[in-house]
């Protein structure tokens, strides 16, 4: 009897039980030990779980005991949270080396030494190279440092112009990473001995292999003054250091020079008293060992600044031999269409004379505001040759990204930016 009771009961209670549906996971997240820790390997009195992910296990078709363990509490400890993931950079070693420095050089002379930073790791980093000098000595290419980089070595040459008592302090060499400095070395160098040069004092500051005035004219600056415009080339020397001690010279500078400092080209301008007849200067040559004299007679010619210094879009001979074609090209068009009573060559001619027209149609007129600076060359650093006193019509002639070179009243054309000009 007890038995018969005892299997009613069994059978009642699975039919009251509830159903247990496991399609996923996360069903069986659901009925999985909550507070029961997984029985494992002991070590040493530490339980080590079986660690499964959820997607190893939704990748099983049968799931085991022991895969069911793995879902349970770990009494494993959690990463800290201010642990490092990742190691910090280190730099084994950084070593200066500087080399090919010459024995001997003149004052004013342009002179190389090679620069070399080894990091002894190939890393990516940003070099800063900090020299102190005094103020006998000019360190060149200071702004313009070209780079050698690779495996971990970082190259470039360095130029120098020295005077006697010249003194290079430190060199100090940093790296950088994320706007942090990682790494740094110092470093000196023994200059070169200084040989002095006896100069005049009409000497220009330049020490060269070779010096050629290309060109020269000048130009009526305003009532007072005159402007020259000298088209130089150097050989082994830095056309930016020419400079002449000359108290009839207002205003002076180098503009647009170009090419490297084996063969350089640029513009020399100087603002000069128009009494003054004649301009002289010198330089000395480092092939023949003397000076080198130079006298230009100062006659003011009636050509605005533009055509010295061969920028006027209106006076190009490119454009005078493009207008004589397309002008003879359009005659044979139109002879061809009276000889052949054919509209087509006629149109063409149309359409080329007009698309000639406006190309060469100017970019328009505008008004210069007050105090407007008027430079020679569309460069920062150009010569100003005049400053607008109120608002002035001028004529657009060209444009870049930053200036707009326009034509004055006076027949000056010079450049000006574009935030001080508004168009018509």
């Amino acid at each position: 009897m007890l038995r018969f009771f005892t299997i009613l009961f069994l059978i009642f209670s699975f039919l009251n039980a509830e159903e247990v549906n496991v399609n996923s996971i996360d069903d069986i997240l659901k009925y999985a030990p909550k507070n029961e820790k997984p029985a494992g390997k002991i070590s040493n009195n530490k339980r080590v779980p079986v660690r499964l992910s959820t997607g190893e296990l939704e990748k099983k078709t049968n799931l085991s005991l022991d895969d069911l363990s793995a879902l349970a509490p770990s009494d494993e400890s959690e990463l800290k949270a201010g642990e490092k993931l990742y190691e910090e950079t280190r730099v084994k070693q950084l070593t200066i080396k500087i080399t090919n420095i010459p024995k001997i050089v003149y004052e004013n002379e342009l002179f190389k030494v090679d620069f070399k930073a080894d990091i002894g790791q190939d890393i990516f980093a940003e070099p800063n190279l900090e020299i102190i000098t005094n103020d006998k000595i000019k360190w060149i290419n200071k702004e313009k440092i070209n780079w050698i980089k690779g495996n971990g070595i970082f190259e470039t040459p360095l130029y120098f112009e020295a005077l006697q008592g010249a003194d290079l302090e430190n060199i100090t060499m940093r790296l950088t990473r994320n706007d942090e400095v990682f790494a740094e070395a110092n470093a000196s160098i023994k200059l070169p001995a200084i040989k002095p040069l006896n100069a005049k004092d009409n000497f220009s500051n330049i020490v060269a292999d070779s010096f050629e005035l290309k060109s020269y004219k000048t130009s009526k600056f305003d009532d007072n003054t005159n402007l020259m415009t000298l088209n130089l080339s150097v050989k082994n020397a830095n056309l930016g250091s020419f400079h002449i001690d000359n108290k009839s010279i207002i205003k002076q500078g180098v503009d647009s020079a170009h090419g490297d400092f084996t063969n350089q080209n640029g513009f020399y301008f100087a603002v000069i008293d128009n009494k003054v007849k004649s301009l002289n200067f010198s330089y000395f040559n480092l092939k023949t060992k003397k000076f080198e004299n130079f006298v230009l007679n100062i006659n003011v010619e009636p050509e605005d600044l533009s055509t010295q210094t061969g920028l006027n879009p209106k006076e190009s001979k490119f454009k005078v031999y493009k207008n004589i074609f397309i002008y003879a090209l359009a005659a044979f068009l139109l002879v061809l269409f009276i000889a052949s009573k054919n509209i087509t060559p006629l149109i063409i001619a149309v359409i080329i004379l007009i698309s000639n027209f406006l190309l060469q149609k100017p970019y328009g007129n505008g008004t210069l505001s007050q105090n407007a600076v008027i430079r020679i060359l569309p460069v920062g650093n150009s010569s100003v040759f005049y400053v607008s006193k109120g608002s002035e019509n001028v004529e657009i002639l060209n444009a870049t990204d930053k200036y707009f070179k326009i034509l004055l009243k006076n027949g000056r054309i010079g450049w000006v930016e574009k935030d001080k000009l508004k168009r018509d």
